[in-house]
This record gives structure tokens, C-alpha cells and sequence, in this order.
């Protein structure tokens, strides 16, 4: 990520360094993903940093307002087309929990005054 950030932060079409994807899935701590934010912030505080949730994980949505407040602006990626067999999300009830996740991430990201950007999956992307 450094080279990178160093290779085109001058670049006129850079907006935002993301610096992880799913990151609520588990697979990175939250100290590793703080770590990144201060790094890349430190080689380039012109441009803004991003990372996405997914609200899949039931345990770690009560940790939401600890993600949101990491990165200058947070992404919500929803699914509620055919959710995935483990996902504790239904097709009856998938807009309902959409909606009810969406609102948690929103009201996270408002207590820390930064933006959030939403991706509605709206086709079905596995099978």
C-alpha cells in the first residue's frame, strides 16, 4: 500500500485510498486497519481514506461506530437479493433487515460526523 499511495497520490484522479474491503469480516483487527489508516494518512493527508462494511457478521454489528470512526468515509455494501445460506437474513425478510442494518451503519457513521456510501446489490452475483 505504501508504493502505491507514494506511486499516484499526484495523480489527478485519485479520490480515496481504500484501504480494506468486507472490513468487518474478521480476517484483520481493528488495530491493523487503524494502523493502516495513520500510515497512508501520513504519506498522503490530501486525499481521503475508505474502507466498506457488509452488516453479514451478526457480532461484529454492535462494533460498527469502532469501523466508522476509522477512515474519513465508510462504504455499506447491502445484499438482500437471494442472501446466502449462512447469512441469517431470509428472502421474507430481507428488505426488513436491510433496512434495519442500513439505519445502524447510518446513525454510526452520523455519531462521527462522516459520510457513508451505500452499494445495494440488486442482481443476483453467485449462484
Amino acid at each position: 500500500m505504501v508504493t502505491t499511495v507514494g506511486k499516484y497520490k499526484k495523480k489527478g484522479s485519485i479520490v480515496c485510498w481504500r484501504l480494506l474491503d468486507d472490513s468487518n469480516n474478521g480476517t484483520i483487527s481493528l488495530a491493523e486497519i487503524q494502523y493502516r489508516n495513520v500510515a497512508v494518512k501520513a504519506l498522503d493527508n490530501q486525499h481521503l481514506t475508505f474502507l466498506t462494511l457488509t452488516g453479514y457478521y451478526p457480532g461484529r454489528r454492535n462494533q460498527a461506530d469502532d469501523f466508522t470512526s476509522i477512515c474519513d468515509v465508510s462504504g455499506y455494501q447491502i445484499y438482500p437479493i437471494i442472501p446466502l445460506p449462512d447469512y441469517d437474513v431470509t428472502s421474507s425478510n430481507a428488505l426488513t433487515e436491510t433496512y434495519i442494518r442500513t439505519l445502524l451503519y447510518v446513525q454510526s457513521t452520523a455519531k462521527v460526523n462522516r459520510p457513508l456510501i451505500m452499494t445495494a446489490q440488486t442482481f443476483k452475483w453467485f449462484s
